[in-house]
């Protein structure tokens, strides 16, 4: 499945400050994948609506049962709203006991870095 298109809710400039989210989530079991990718989707639809963010994406590679998120946002209160919404809340607690050694990496950043590729991406997590 080729990544989502991203969801832009604004174009930020490029001296704005912006905390910068990348997720590897990697399912255990070929049996979670179908639930996993419709609330992947569901979240990443829900995106569109979400208070604070800039850009959000979706990359589930699930030949590898492996899925991607990268999302940028005005403030770590803004990603910290969305990750309390009844909807992501419900995926990581369905979800919980699918996942092998999920990866995150916030960082903050004095100012916004457009990542187009998905290999910028998931550099972040390789970045000390």
């Amino acid at each position: 499945m080729p990544a989502l298109p991203d969801v832009v809710r604004r174009s930020p400039a490029h001296d704005e400050p912006v905390v910068v989210m990348v997720s590897r989530l990697p399912v255990t079991r070929w049996s979670a994948v179908p639930g996993f990718l419709r609330h992947s989707l569901r979240i990443h639809r829900a995106l569109a609506e979400a208070p604070g963010l800039v850009v959000g994406g979706l990359d589930a590679r699930l030949g590898r049962r492996e899925f991607w998120t990268y999302s940028v946002w005005d403030s770590r209160e803004s990603l910290g709203g969305f990750v309390r919404t009844p909807l992501h809340r419900d995926a990581m607690t369905r979800f919980r006991d699918s996942l092998g050694d999920p990866v995150f990496a916030t960082v903050d950043e004095t100012a916004y870095v457009a990542r187009d590729t998905w290999a910028a991406r998931r550099a972040v997590i390789q970045s000390p």
